[in-house]
């Protein structure tokens, strides 16, 4: 029986390739799909402290970050409440910032949106 091609072979049209093999390998999610998701993340970042989450919503925009001082999602918890949400890719920004500030998080979400 002819092998399969190696994987990021070129596949030539002629050559027969296990049915098992093709049936077992589900395809590569595309650069599009992966792509999409990062764009529709959103990233919670929940506080002890009233205190805390006012000055991330205050450093924050100070910074330019974009992002909003939102109450909790009902499936997470927070001891005061209120949380910084953003875009994904304002994640690694909103943290230096706060870092910057030094202004203690609580946890830190990154929520796939759909």
């Amino acid at each position: 029986m002819p092998r399969a091609p190696q994987e990021g072979a070129p596949v030539d049209a002629g050559t027969p390739v296990d049915a098992t093999l093709a049936r077992t390998q589900p395809p590569a999610p595309s650069r599009a799909v992966a792509a999409d998701a990062a764009a529709h993340s959103i990233v919670v970042i929940t506080f002890h402290t009233h205190t805390d989450a006012i000055a991330c919503q205050a450093a924050c925009k100070a910074a330019g970050v974009e992002g909003r001082l939102v109450t909790i999602p009902r499936d997470l918890s927070a001891g005061c409440g209120y949380a910084w949400r953003c875009a994904l890719d304002q994640r690694a920004e909103s943290e230096r910032v706060l870092a910057d500030a030094g202004i203690e998080v609580e946890e830190l979400h990154v929520i796939a949106r759909r």
